[in-house]
């Protein structure tokens, strides 16, 4: 009976102790859990441009279309794509302009090229619009910090990089 009572006690003190560990895990609200827990520095993307996106997403680039911003402020809705390479990069500059028809075309039937989106971003959505992508076996995801817009100079979306 003194052992069965000495296991019981072992086993509630063990199962107690996994409750302490698992607490903070199990109760992090959904969302966080979801998106993660490490993100990059965000990145300024000039509208009809792309940029390398900075480790751990190896090949891995974001091109942003045409935004076209608003006499008065505010944007037209736009495509943001990430393409990540294969076995070499997609592009063999870490940045520069590409009009969107010769991004089509680059990134279309391409061997070493894989096509992620597009992500749509809106005024309206601008705070939550995210891109769910995957690298190899490395999950990552892409989401909208900002949208500068200036009626004289170039267009800007932030972006940043999240696994």
């Amino acid at each position: 009976m003194r052992i069965a009572a000495r296991h019981a006690a072992r086993q509630a003190v063990r199962a107690a102790a996994l409750v302490l560990l698992l607490a903070p895990i199990v109760s992090r609200p959904a969302a966080v859990q979801a998106q993660g827990g490490r993100c990059a520095p965000p990145v300024r993307i000039e509208n009809k441009s792309f940029r390398q996106l900075d480790p751990p997403a190896r090949l891995s680039y974001v091109w942003v279309d045409d935004i076209g911003s608003k006499f008065l402020g505010g944007f037209d809705p736009f495509d943001i794509y990430v393409v990540t390479g294969q076995a070499y990069a997609p592009f063999q500059a870490p940045s520069g302009p590409l009009e969107r028809g010769a991004f089509l075309r680059l990134t279309q039937d391409a061997y070493n090229v894989r096509r992620h989106g597009p992500m749509r971003v809106m005024p309206q959505n601008r705070a939550t619009a995210r891109l769910d992508f995957a690298n190899g076996k490395n999950r990552f995801f892409l989401k909208v910090v900002d949208v500068q817009t200036s009626y004289v100079g170039n267009d800007v979306a932030v972006v940043q990089l999240c696994w």
